[in-house]
């Protein structure tokens, strides 16, 4: 028998040894990595300026209700809007436009496209 065809075995306590000190070294790397980017969070942070406080604009202006918006509608978007984007003034809400014909168009190719032929 050749040297080639001899197979090494591997005795189970090495391989638990192994897994041991791979996930050790995991675990070591992981909270390297953590401790790394949390000292580049507190070096940043420390170098920003402090943040002003605007001050406030004069009057804010009402919004102006469309017909067919009920005010309710337009006191939940503006909400809405303000949680989202602080700093943004609405200024029209509008329903859908009449010409809506693309939309129909690509609806009606989408589901002919699922036709099954019997």
């Amino acid at each position: 028998m050749t040297e080639a065809a001899v197979q090494k075995t591997v005795a189970m306590g090495d391989v638990i040894n192994l897994a041991i000190l791979s996930y050790g070294l995991l675990i070591v790397i992981a909270l390297l990595a953590a401790l790394l980017i949390k000292g580049i969070v507190v070096s940043l942070s420390s170098a920003a300026p402090a943040k002003s406080i605007p001050a406030p604009a004069s009057k804010p202006q009402p919004v102006a209700q469309p017909d067919g918006v009920p005010a309710h509608h337009v006191a939940i978007i503006a909400a809405a809007v303000h949680m989202l984007h602080r700093r943004v003034r609405i200024v029209r809400i509008h329903g859908p436009s009449a010409d809506v014909s693309w939309t129909s168009v690509g609806r009606s190719i989408l589901q002919s496209s699922h036709n099954v032929r019997r």
